[in-house]
């Protein structure tokens, strides 16, 4: 009874179609010769199971309603080969699930997602399935962006009844989403006394609440007052839009205190004093800038008026003033006691911008320090709230507090780059003018990134496409490329190329790998390596691996052998093509049967050995066998002839 025997193959791709033979060789006495091939049997691998650490996913572009992102694949290529790979692009529920947002390709590498809601988390991730297991990516968690509020809802402005009081109520704008509003800024302006015309808003006062109501108190009598709310998701960044509303306070009865228009009826009805009223004079008394901390008492330029208002322009801000009002009557004297106001002035932004100067023995190649004058409190204009910085290195503008603060470092910078640094001063009115430095970091060597790229030519040429580095901006004295192979042989030639590094000039984007120069094979992978260099370095490497393109083959099969031979059939077999002449993998053979130097057949197989029946008995034949690829047939062997039997 035979023996059963076994193989086991090794180094298989998945998902690929096999075939093999099995021949019988004999030893001893028969030593070397082969019996008779058996029957040829299939057989296709099973899929691979994709690798997930090279599976990565990556946010691109975030915006308050969208998320872009762009993914990669495995280099190596052989698992998703497989006839049932899908790819799936998801994301997380509320319920912690994960719904198919998209279904994708192996081709593609940029998905995105729309609708999302402002201010908001989400979670996202890459699954790829085949029909042997299902795979994730990493997950990428994705916050949306703030979008600018409307306006609040349903102002009211009501007059209570107390004196001085207004009640103000409000209601959230429509468009909050998922953003958490931090409170409402309420600014109040006097318009002027309910029984008096007036066209001009007065700065009355600001605050900042948490609810929708507030009562306005310690207001002026029967005066109508402009009220306007704001929304605010931060504080001096991402203005929303106001709403206003006008409210009068209670009238009550006048309490002694005397207005221009009584002082003007007093000086003219005076029986003590008939003399003719010329107008006011109006002495000033700069007392304190409010922002400062010495008072000043610095006398004004006196002023006169003939009317009973008088409307003071080009007063600095936040500034307290002292003002003596008496009759002028003819002879230039008053009997009446001058008449003392003291008023301050309202909050106003910062007049002035810091000057910004970079640190010129603290730049390096990532970091970078800034140094700024503090604020002048004659030009504050309001109490100092914090400073905020920006540039084309932070995220926006940023708030710092602590008055005494006077410089910044920027860290995690890309060499070779020119960068903006902005500095303001904030009070609790609103932001100053921007000062603004520019400062480069260090120079380096250059960075990588170069996203190579092969693409195999149909002569069997290989061309390297690089783009510059991603890495950094440094600058490039040239490039260096070279190739090499790489695999496993399927050959029992050792391949041999040329590796050595070639100099690239600095402005190429490409080279071309010559398929005849560099004696390349065709369907064979190869790794092409890429650097950059300049006076301080090289880059580290970027590689890139492809196939060239399966060629037709460069040579014939070796050998033919006659095997058994009848009168009317002969049996002919040919060894394969040998490497690396197959430029590519051998997916059939061709041969043609001749006589008399007419070809009488001519048929492809698979296989390398072929039975021809009906043949003429005692004549001589000639046969030809090629081998071909998914490219096309290569050349003929030499001339085979035999002969049937009688």
């Amino acid at each position: 009874m035979g023996q059963n025997l076994t193989h086991q193959f090794q180094e298989l791709s998945p998902d690929t179609d096999y075939y093999f033979q099995i021949e019988v060789i004999g030893n001893g006495k028969g030593n070397g010769v082969r019996g008779p091939p058996s029957d040829i049997q299939t057989f296709r691998t099973r899929c691979g199971v994709p690798a997930k650490p090279d599976l990565k996913l990556t946010a691109h572009t975030v915006t308050s309603r969208s998320a872009a992102f762009y993914y990669t694949f495995p280099e190596d290529e052989d698992p998703w080969k497989c006839r049932d790979v899908s790819v799936y692009f998801e994301m997380e529920t509320d319920a912690g699930e994960w719904e198919t947002v998209q279904e994708m390709s192996t081709n593609d590498r940029i998905v995105d997602k729309s609708d999302l809601l402002p201010c908001s988390d989400n979670r996202f991730r890459i699954k790829v399935e085949n029909n042997i297991e299902v795979t994730f990516s990493n997950e990428v968690y994705v916050g949306t962006d703030v979008e600018r509020l409307g306006k609040v809802q349903s102002l009211q402005v009501q007059t209570l009844n107390e004196d001085g009081k207004l009640l103000v109520t409000w209601n959230p704008p429509e468009n909050i989403d998922n953003c958490h509003i931090l409170g409402y800024g309420v600014w109040v302006d006097f318009i002027g006394i309910a029984s008096c015309k007036s066209n001009e808003l007065i700065y009355e006062g600001s605050y900042i609440v948490n609810t929708t109501e507030m009562i306005l108190d310690g207001l002026q009598s029967y005066s109508n007052y402009y009220v306007s709310v704001e929304p605010l998701l931060n504080y001096g960044g991402n203005p929303a839009e106001w709403l206003g509303s006008i409210g009068t306070t209670k009238a009550v009865s006048p309490t002694g205190i005397v207005g221009e228009v009584e002082l003007k009826e007093n000086a003219t009805n005076d029986s003590a004093n008939l003399c003719p009223v010329y107008g006011f004079k109006l002495n000033f008394t700069l007392q304190r800038h409010q922002a400062c901390h010495k008072c000043i008492d610095r006398e004004q330029p006196p002023l006169t008026s003939n009317e009973t208002f008088l409307v003071m322009k080009r007063m600095s801000p936040f500034t307290t003033y002292k003002i003596n009002i008496a009759v002028d009557v003819e002879g230039g004297a008053s009997d009446l006691e001058p008449t003392d106001i003291v008023f301050t002035t309202r909050f106003a932004a910062p007049s002035l911008a810091p000057r910004v100067w970079p640190v010129n023995s603290k730049v390096t190649k990532t970091t970078l320090e800034f140094r700024w004058t503090p604020p002048n409190c004659t030009s504050l204009n309001g109490i100092f709230k914090q400073y905020t910085i920006g540039g084309n290195a932070t995220n926006g503008e940023t708030g710092i507090s602590g008055r005494k603060t006077r410089s910044y470092t920027l860290y995690n910078l890309t060499p070779c780059t020119v960068y903006s640094f902005t500095v303001r001063f904030v009070n609790t009115f609103r932001r100053g003018p921007m000062g603004v430095a520019y400062q480069k970091t260090k120079d380096d060597r250059p960075g990588r990134g170069f996203n190579l790229m092969l693409e195999p030519q149909d002569n069997g040429d290989l061309v390297a496409i690089w783009r510059e580095s991603g890495e950094n901006p440094c600058e490039v004295d040239s490039y260096i490329i070279n190739i090499t192979p790489v695999g496993k042989w399927k050959c029992e030639e050792i391949h041999v190329i040329d590796e050595s590094d070639i100099v690239v000039n600095r402005n190429d984007r490409s080279y071309t790998f010559g398929r005849s120069e560099l004696s390349l094979w065709g369907g064979t992978e190869y790794q092409v390596s890429l650097r950059a260099v300049n006076t301080l370095g090289e880059s580290d490497i970027d590689a890139a691996r492809k196939f060239t393109r399966v060629l037709p083959p460069s040579s014939s099969p070796v050998r033919v052998f006659l095997g058994e031979t009848t009168s009317t059939s002969a049996t002919l077999s040919w060894r394969r093509v040998s490497c690396p002449h197959t430029n590519g993998e051998i997916t059939g053979y061709r041969y043609q049967l001749s006589l008399n130097g007419e070809v009488v057949q001519e048929e492809t197989t698979q296989s390398r050995m072929v039975v021809i029946n009906d043949l003429t008995p005692g004549t001589n034949y000639k046969f030809n066998v090629q081998g071909g690829t998914s490219a096309g047939f290569g050349p003929l062997t030499d001339d085979f002839f035999f002969e049937t039997t009688e």
